[in-house]
């Protein structure tokens, strides 16, 4: 296990980041991850203090008491409902699961998802048969749920992605989805240690998109929600990005299209009664690129909003990436990448749209808890922009710190 020798163990008196940048739940998240792989003690105060109601919710404890289980030994202080503060003091190791995380509301499984897979990445699972069988972990609560990512972005964007240029084999299993308001979602995430390879993660370099080659549509419904309106979000989005494809064909001979024919999947499914729990609808967009990139765009169906408008702000989110930047990744990959990034040995770098301010969050909270340094610079002016964001990794190994880690 990284950095989980006493005698490392750096602690952080105060680290007063609840309210840095963004100031919402990903400060957490990124936090007591990197805590519980590097070793740093932290205390998070004024958490989501730029929030409507402040602290801690149900769905930012349980990722806690999460982290908390995984990591042996470790100790969570002040972790409740309406908390602005806690303090969380590592363990001597990460262990993998198996492991339940319930929400217990509808709040999003996926940002657990996020806090546990680099958390089981770093976990001490000795050999491939042990990490294959048991490094497993059953997450509940909200499967697509507002303001967060649905768990289809995760199989079909995020986690590939991961696969593709860090090597890390992991796989995000659907068993039911869950909604607004009760949630009862249910999915398993399995993860390979580093440690069945005794090394860390190779750094990342994702800078040339190329030509987009293959779109993906994706819709699903469930209960109440008939199958005919799923239907209408397929044509919906299938309309908009034929007509914007051959649009900017016509117009530019140079368009980040390719002259060869655009290839569209389409998939549409009603789940049976067993696979949800609650109504539903929601939809993505995927435009995977001959560099191997992918772009993603969702929509999450709500009262009051049509089939058509959901899907119209989808497939308008995807063409406008693809069209107006030459960006290799999506915003909200972006995002999730500054974790691995500040992990990772090496030099990595990634060319996307202007950074979020989630983005520009994760790298000061990595910052702060590693000694990755990120140089975030502007390449090209214009709508979204087009962005360097690189950086030094910190090189944990799943055996040990580099020679980077001064701490």
């Amino acid at each position: 296990m990284a950095n989980m020798n006493p005698k490392r163990l750096r602690m952080e008196s105060l680290l007063p980041i609840g309210s840095l940048l963004e100031g919402g739940g990903q400060i957490l998240r990124n936090a007591a991850s990197l805590s519980a792989i590097t070793g740093t003690a932290i205390t998070i105060d004024n958490i989501r203090a730029k929030r409507t109601k402040p602290g801690l919710r149900p769905q930012h404890l349980t990722g806690l008491q999460m982290i908390n289980s995984l990591s042996e030994g470790s100790t969570l202080l002040g972790a409740s409902v309406g908390s602005t503060e806690v303090t969380f003091l590592p363990g001597h190791q990460l262990r993998g699961g198996p492991l339940v995380a319930d929400t217990g509301t509808a709040g999003s499984c996926m940002l657990l998802a996020q806090v546990a897979l680099p958390c089981l990445l770093y976990s001490d699972q000795q050999n491939q048969e042990e990490s294959v069988e048991n490094n497993e972990i059953q997450l509940k609560g909200g499967t697509d749920a507002a303001m967060a990512p649905p768990i289809e972005y995760l199989q079909r964007v995020l986690i590939p992605t991961l696969r593709q240029h860090l090597h890390i084999d992991a796989s995000l299993n659907l068993v039911r989805r869950g909604f607004f308001p009760r949630g009862q979602g249910l999915v398993s995430l399995k993860v390979n240690s580093l440690r069945v390879k005794s090394s860390g993660l190779p750094s990342i370099c994702i800078t040339s998109r190329g030509d987009v080659e293959e779109i993906l549509i994706s819709v699903f419904t469930a209960g109440k929600v008939k199958h005919s309106v799923g239907e209408r979000m397929v044509a919906t989005a299938e309309k908009i990005v034929g007509t914007r494809v051959a649009e900017i064909t016509a117009a530019f001979a140079d368009s980040p299209l390719t002259d060869r024919s655009i290839k569209i999947n389409k998939t549409c499914v009603h789940e049976p009664p067993e696979r949800a729990f609650g109504d539903g609808c929601g939809i993505i967009l995927v435009a995977k690129s001959s560099t191997g990139c992918l772009l993603g765009a969702t929509g999450l169906g709500e009262r009051g909003v049509s089939a058509e408008d959901v899907a119209r702000g989808a497939a308008d989110e995807l063409m406008d990436l693809i069209f107006n930047s030459e960006a290799c990744v999506d915003d909200h990959l972006m995002d999730q990448l500054v974790i691995f990034m500040a992990l990772a040995d090496g030099r990595s770098e990634v060319i996307a749209r202007e950074p979020t301010l989630h983005t520009r969050t994760a790298v000061a909270v990595a910052e702060i808890l590693t000694t990755a340094k990120f140089d975030v610079r502007e390449l090209k002016e214009g709508n979204g922009g087009l962005w360097s964001i690189s950086c030094q990794g910190a090189g944990i190994s799943a055996v040990g710190v580099t020679d980077n880690d001064t701490g």
